[in-house]
């Protein structure tokens, strides 16, 4: 995945194959698709642009969304509190468009797992065509209903945020290995 930076420094997510268009100019497909990242292109009105290489936080800011997504700040207290890392395997549940599953999958790194579950089925397809865009591949993103059970055991955190989430607290902590973390986002505090 590709990303491309105008003289301005605004970022827009290219799609493979296709031209980028801009109030800048065009660039044509053919010479985006020669470009690596770190060339510079130019526009049909001779403007430049830069090709980068975005990283998860690019991506998130720039991905199709239907709904809120938690802010970096929360996702960073969420992080230090829980010391997720290298090899941690995260339940998730409601995912959105996929913004923190995008962000746990890129801390847990590809011996990680991350499952995150969303009750509709519209913000499912979202946060599938996100994470697959994105390009992670540790990821499952399950059409489900969390409340009626977690598939998943040796769990390292579960992360909630949905409504009534004390609905399936003893469920949670059965999945739990010794010392996880159950993580609660309520959308203006964190317990």
């Amino acid at each position: 995945m590709k990303m491309i930076l105008d003289e301005r420094g605004k970022k827009y997510i290219l799609k493979e194959g296709q031209e980028f268009q801009s109030d800048l100019g065009i660039v044509s497909a053919e010479v985006l698709s020669d470009a690596e990242i770190g060339d510079e292109v130019k526009s049909h009105l001779d403007h430049s642009f830069k090709i980068v290489k975005p990283n998860v936080n690019d991506f998130i800011d720039l991905m199709d969304r239907r709904c809120s997504i938690l802010i970096k700040k929360d996702i960073g207290t969420v992080l230090a509190y829980t010391g997720l890392g290298a090899g941690s395997r995260v339940v998730d549940a409601g995912t959105g468009a996929g913004a923190i599953a995008l962000h746990f999958g890129n801390v847990v790194g590809e011996t990680g797992m991350v499952y995150t579950y969303e009750i509709r089925e519209d913000f499912s397809e979202v946060a599938k065509r996100n994470i697959e865009t994105f390009g992670i591949k540790n990821i499952e993103v399950k059409n489900k209903n969390i409340k009626a059970g977690i598939d998943e055991d040796n769990i390292d955190v579960v992360f909630l945020d949905l409504p009534k989430p004390y609905e399936i607290f003893e469920d949670v902590y059965d999945s739990l290995n010794l010392g996880g973390w159950l993580v609660v986002f309520f959308r203006f505090s964190i317990f």
